[in-house]
């Protein structure tokens, strides 16, 4: 694997405008919640899918390791008038207890883990038959200069959660994403329950 060292506190003070709309994934996600559900958006960035998932009245608290994210995220849900709590950590080593979460979103922030260590702290947080919800990047082609980045392939993302989570639903795709700059994705949709 591959891995670009992203400095996200540059991404997110720079001048891309982040939207504060919801991702398509959350919409689908919540199918499997039930009312009052304590959520993990795990890579929350600036809160996008918290927002919708308090409103619709999920116990969402997001984390992200971009300080600025957070802050931003703070500002997006007093707007949206949501209150909801946010942290600032890594997939790697998560500031909750055992068995504290209901369900795990994280929409395209594993693949930029230690997999093996992300898989085990998903597991740890996650209440026994709960549900982690977990798009992930496999490959990102820059189309200007067909620069490449690999991230993980599907056999090692599979072996790193077998052991805790039954997989529901394993979805491998292709999107296209003009910003900053076009380029194309290969995704993988991973959906599993806690044993």
């Amino acid at each position: 694997m591959t891995k670009m060292k992203v400095d996200w506190e540059k991404i997110y003070q720079g001048t891309q405008t982040w939207s504060i709309t919801p991702s398509l994934y959350v919409k689908y996600f919540v199918r499997y919640l039930r009312k009052k559900d304590v959520v993990l958006d795990l890579g929350c960035g600036t809160g996008r899918d918290c927002i919708p998932l308090a409103k619709a009245g999920f116990r969402p608290i997001g984390i992200d390791i971009s300080k600025k994210a957070i802050e931003t995220a703070i500002i997006n849900s007093r707007r949206a008038g949501v209150k909801i709590h946010y942290d600032i950590g890594e997939a790697e080593n998560l500031p909750y207890s055992n068995a504290f979460f209901d369900a795990v979103y994280s929409g395209f922030t594993l693949q930029s883990s230690d997999l093996k260590k992300a898989s085990k702290e998903v597991a740890r947080v996650l209440r026994p038959g709960g549900i982690a919800f977990c798009p992930m990047l496999l490959t990102t082609v820059w189309l200007a200069n067909s620069k490449k980045e690999t991230y993980y392939k599907i056999p090692e993302i599979l072996n790193s959660f077998k052991k805790n989570f039954k997989i529901l639903k394993v979805k491998e795709y292709e999107t296209l994403d003009k910003l900053p700059k076009l380029h194309r994705h290969r995704a993988l949709l991973l959906i599993m329950r806690r044993r």
